[in-house]
């Protein structure tokens, strides 16, 4: 998706991913997993498909731009974010 970046850490084992997902919704407040809101998102369906590239690091925690680190795995946090979409 235009405008974002994931960087990995090897030591830790974490992906910073940005607002490519996030786990507090900054709009309606809702926890967990999930893409930016619609309107936040030039493309709702390129967010989504965005999410493919992420679940392929494996990563125990997901460092996301708006909410708190998930530390059940980037693949979960994916499945998870598929699932509220």
């Amino acid at each position: 998706m235009p405008g974002h970046s994931a960087f990995y850490f090897d030591g830790p084992r974490a992906l910073f991913v940005g607002d490519a997902l996030c786990t507090l919704n900054p709009v309606t407040h809702r926890r967990g997993p999930q893409v930016m809101p619609r309107v936040m998102n030039e493309s709702h369906a390129q967010a989504l498909e965005s999410l493919a590239a992420l679940e392929r690091v494996d990563a125990d925690l997901a460092l996301p731009g708006h909410g708190e680190p998930w530390g059940d795995g980037v693949a979960e946090a994916v499945r998870q974010a598929r699932a509220a979409a």
